[in-house]
C-alpha cells in the first residue's frame, strides 16, 4: 500500500510542476493579447499546482512511512 501512495503522490506533484511550467509557458511576448491568459487565471492555475504539488508531497512521504 505505501508503495501506491508513493507512486501516486509522485505522479501528482510531476503533474502540478508540469502545470506551472505550461502557465507560464502560455505568454506569447504580446504577440497574441486576445488569446493569453489573465492575471487571475494565471494565479489561479498556479495555486492549483501548489496545492496539487503539497498534497502530492505528503501522500509521497506517507507512503515512505508505510513502507518501513
Amino acid at each position: 500500500m505505501g508503495m501506491l501512495f508513493k507512486i501516486v503522490g509522485g505522479t501528482i506533484m510531476v503533474l502540478s510542476a508540469l502545470v506551472v511550467m505550461g502557465t507560464a509557458g502560455s505568454d506569447c511576448d504580446g504577440k497574441c493579447m486576445e488569446n493569453a491568459l489573465s492575471i487571475g487565471e494565471t494565479l489561479f492555475n498556479f495555486a492549483m499546482a501548489l496545492i496539487g504539488g503539497w498534497i502530492g508531497y505528503h501522500m509521497f512521504m506517507y507512503g515512505v512511512e508505510k513502507d518501513v
